[in-house]
């Protein structure tokens, strides 16, 4: 089926607090959306506010879950400044998505279309409505926005006379890029008011506009990490630092329980309001302001936490309400909002304002243990009816289906022809290949692996060089002629510690057109170089010395990336005091080849990994997957043929194919490598087990 192109446009900005994506659920709705989307086989586009400090961070990851997904998946900031908006600054953000628009996608989606002209950006009154797409103020309209709408009228009438103007300002966009004579397959607006509204869609002149419930992310690998947490906190308030979501009442409420707790308050806001809230704790040591927090360590305080408390004057199925649920914590609320909360089930609910009811509340769940246990049991229940998959399922249903989003083929084929090493790094797990058999690839196997390659019409790049030194297989030399043989233009790379590197093996690389050679040189001495790689530091580096004279005396194009990891510094980093004993000769090692490289080689003072530590410490792992680009384009084949998951599994241990039996593509689209892909894009390290559950990278 051709392809579907979405465009989400996340119309909400960040705040410029330090409260970025990861902390407001306004912004991360299109964000995880987005993620989702991609996953069940869409091609999305997400334009969107960029979000300062967290902008690296949010890249990554996107980039991390669309190449290990082998789904398309493309983020696009751009610059808005809420406080400093601009007439002019509209323009431009128009002028930007109109730019996407010209893409002609299939579905585009506006996430967080705010009801009064002015609230995208302060400022900005009636002369932007028809190019932001705003609606009017409509008077003596009741509505709700939070972190979880984009639009919500509770007067029915009113709001389907919002809904109409709205989609009639968006297919005039839309329609300004668009042939006229052509039929529109969909307009998408994303309101996201709840269960309630279910996949109701309305017909507006003509085109759909959807509306659809909203989802929360699992973050598996914070579950399982917080599990055996011991709730050593007896509240906690995550919102923003306004008189709408009534943090002063609640601090008045606090004050008034009759025993001794901590509060713990995050969030951020205004600095007049964050003064205020300062003054307002001030002499009261149980309750902490701890401003925004990145949202994995919300998560993380929120597992420590008894009871979570969100008392607003006005929300509608907030993000941080979901998020305490999922995370088994009852929520006391106000009734005046729209949540999942029922009260006695998994939460308790008092009016707006009402602090003397806000204080009982609070007192009742502190003082009845096994009541506030079993409303923790079921809020992780009414949190799991919560699912991005409902909005998927819509949009598919809108779109006429969606495809199953999968990468058909490996971009690299990574083969470790040796699970043998014979140096000693300090920075690689001592273990490392221990386990594997056998230590070499057959030369057989390798032809049947390579010519089912062939066979495959593969474009892409053949690495030598995991979990081993491939220089010790003795067929190595055949190897790489082979290869080349039959691949006289794909890429070939070479991982080597170059101990063994003869000059007849010289010949063989340099003549086949290895591409590339990588090796690490920590140290300019041999005390220095020995300590780190356990080598004999002579004939390395006279081997690289030959090497070096006789590709550039030849005229060979092999490029040359030499790497240093100095004794000095990897100790440092790890915190080990062995490192007073060396001093940093990173540039010494460096200089060393300043005569011998050329200016297509490079050197780097390789950043620092944990690698070594990982096993031996055996802690959970906090962060997602950083292999997750690697995953998503390599497969890793051993010795045995077995194809692993992943290039610091040290033992090939997560296993999901067999090269000996299968062909590439087979292992490549296994239902078990799926599952695995699947583990790590969702964090839950703990079904994949060792080495994910330690992995620091």
């Amino acid at each position: 089926m051709p392809p579907i192109k979405i465009l989400i446009v996340n119309m909400m900005v960040p705040s410029g607090d330090g409260d970025g994506p990861q902390y407001s659920g306004e912004w991360r709705d299109g964000y995880e959306l987005s993620i989702a989307l991609a996953r069940a086989g869409a091609e999305v586009t997400l334009l969107s506010p960029s979000i300062g400090k967290f902008e690296k961070d949010v890249r990554a990851n996107i980039d991390a879950v669309a190449l290990a997904g082998g789904v398309k998946l493309k983020y696009a900031p751009f610059v808005l400044n809420r406080r400093s908006g601009d007439y002019m600054s509209v323009r431009l953000t128009i002028a930007w998505i109109m730019e996407y628009l010209r893409a002609r996608p299939s579905l585009v989606i506006f996430k967080q279309i705010r009801p009064d002209p002015g609230l995208l950006i302060p400022g900005i009154k009636k002369k932007c409505i028809a190019l932001t797409c705003q609606l009017p103020s409509v008077k003596n309209a009741v509505y709700a926005q939070s972190e979880n709408t984009g639009l919500l009228y509770r007067q029915p009438s009113v709001f389907e006379r919002a809904m109409k103007y709205l989609c009639e300002k968006i297919i005039m966009l839309y329609s300004m890029v668009r042939d006229p004579y052509e039929q529109y397959r969909a307009i998408g607006l994303l309101v996201q008011p709840g269960d309630e509204a279910g996949e109701n869609a309305c017909r507006v002149a003509g085109h759909e506009t959807l509306l659809m419930p909203k989802g929360i992310l699992s973050y598996k690998f914070i579950e399982d990490e917080c599990a055996s947490q011991q709730k050593d906190i007896d509240a906690v308030y995550c919102g923003a630092i306004t008189y709408n979501k009534c943090v002063f009442e609640l601090v008045d409420a606090w004050k008034r329980l009759p025993v001794k707790a901590k509060l713990v308050i995050i969030g951020a806001g205004a600095p007049e309001l964050q003064e205020k809230l300062a003054a307002a704790i001030k002499g009261f040591p149980e309750i902490e302001y701890r401003g925004a927090l990145h949202f994995f360590d919300k998560f993380r305080l929120l597992s420590r936490a008894k009871i979570f408390i969100l008392p607003s004057r006005k929300d509608f199925n907030p993000s941080a309400i979901l998020e305490a649920l999922s995370m088994g914590v009852p929520v006391i609320t106000s009734r005046q909002i729209t949540s999942p909360v029922q009260h006695g089930y998994n939460g308790l609910l008092s009016d707006a304002g009402d602090i003397n009811g806000l204080s009982q509340n609070i007192a009742f769940l502190l003082a009845h243990d096994d009541e506030r246990k079993k409303m923790a049991d079921n809020a992780r229940e009414s949190a799991g009816r919560y699912s991005w998959q409902k909005a998927v399922d819509a949009v598919s249903s809108l779109v006429g289906g969606l495809p199953r989003a999968h990468r058909d083929y490996p971009v690299n084929i990574c083969l470790s022809v040796s699970a043998a090493c014979q140096a000693k790094c300090i920075f690689c797990p001592p273990e490392r290949g221990k386990r594997i058999t056998p230590k070499f690839m057959a030369y057989e196997l390798f032809r049947k692996i390579i010519e089912n390659a062939k066979n495959d019409s593969f474009e892409g790049t053949f690495i030598f060089g995991e979990n081993g030194e491939p220089l010790l297989n003795p067929d190595f030399n055949k190897m790489i002629v082979f290869t080349r043989s039959l691949f006289p233009k794909n890429r070939i790379i070479l991982f080597s510690n170059m101990e063994r590197l003869s000059p007849e093996t010289a010949e063989v690389i340099l003549n086949n057109g290895v591409n590339e050679i990588h090796f690490n040189y920590d140290g300019a001495t041999a005390e220095t170089y020995t300590y780190v790689k356990g080598l004999d530091f002579a004939r390395v580096t006279e081997n690289i010395r030959h090497f070096l004279q006789r590709r550039n005396s030849g005229g060979f194009t092999t490029k040359v990336h030499v790497q240093i990891i100095s004794a000095n510094r990897y100790l440092k980093t790890m915190g080990l005091p062995q490192a007073a004993k060396f001093k940093d000769d990173s540039k010494e090692a460096a200089a060393a080849w300043k005569g011998y490289l050329s200016p297509h080689d490079t050197v780097s003072f390789t950043p620092i990994a944990q690698w070594a530590m990982d096993a031996r410490r055996m802690t959970a792992k906090k962060t997602p997957c950083g292999m997750l680009p690697r995953i998503g384009k390599n497969i890793y084949v051993a010795p045995s043929g077995k194809t692993y998951i992943c290039c610091m599994d040290a033992n090939a241990d997560l296993v999901y194919g067999d090269l000996s039996t299968q062909i590439i593509r087979d292992a490549w689209q296994s239902p078990s490598r799926e599952k695995m892909v699947d583990s790590l894009m969702e964090n839950d390290f703990a079904s994949l087990g060792f080495p994910c559950t330690v992995c620091r990278e």
